[in-house]
């Protein structure tokens, strides 16, 4: 695509930025570093494939975004990281997908949302690895579900609850990381603030495997 048309693409509502590509290029390279940040061999691989992505060429970008997408200026603008910046900037541009489809188990999906910027069906492609961004609405529980991909989420905007494994529930606010080794099961819980986040799938990435878990006592899964 070019960059005119790139443009043309953008929401109309938002604010025009002078050059896309480089506004997408910015955000690749904040993200690279905060996965640089994270320990883990899986943070490190998906941070070594954004280096080598070019990110003036989506293979597309914004449709229609999602109702729940209007949670994510007022998000952004609370978060004091630079990254929440960069994308308040780009985010209209990108392809949100709501999960409210039949692929999802449950009616949950309608507060969820999320963009597939790297991977095998994404924005960027990449053969075998995923790394997008995340939605969840306020006031709701997403419950416990596990996939044979090892996941880590870096926290953008949002203090929400997480449950990991058998780990007690910890609160993570923006600036933190989740990780989930492959078939972890695992659940998130948001409150009075949305949650976004960047989120990378490394090892078995077939969505497939994607399963919902039994939930903890106490927490059944949403009507």
């Amino acid at each position: 695509l070019s960059e005119d048309r790139l443009m043309t693409l953008i929401d109309p509502r938002a604010p025009r930025s002078d050059n896309l590509p480089d506004r997408l290029s910015g955000l690749r390279d904040e993200i690279r570093r905060r996965l640089r940040d994270h320990p883990s061999e899986a943070a490190q691989r998906c941070a070594a494939a954004l280096a080598e992505l070019d990110f003036t060429q989506p293979s597309r970008l914004a449709a229609n975004s999602p109702a729940l997408c209007r949670h994510l200026t007022p998000a952004l603008a609370a978060s004091p990281l630079p990254i929440a910046a960069l994308l308040a900037d780009v985010w209209p541009a990108l392809a949100w997908e709501s999960l409210d489809n039949d692929a999802f188990p449950l009616p949950v999906g309608r507060h969820l949302a999320i963009v597939r910027l790297v991977g095998p069906d994404s924005m960027f492609f990449h053969p075998d690895l995923r790394i997008g961004l995340y939605l969840q609405a306020p006031r709701v529980f997403y419950p416990n579900h596990s996939h044979a991909a090892e996941e880590l989420y870096y926290v953008i905007s949002g203090a929400a609850d997480w449950r990991v494994a058998d780990q007690p529930p910890r609160r993570l606010p923006a600036g933190g990381y989740s990780w989930h080794r492959a078939w972890d099961s695992h659940a998130m819980e948001t409150h009075a603030e949305p949650l976004v986040a960047v989120w990378t799938w490394t090892g078995n990435i077939d969505l497939e495997t994607y399963r919902m878990d039994t939930p903890p006592a106490g927490r059944p899964h949403p009507a």
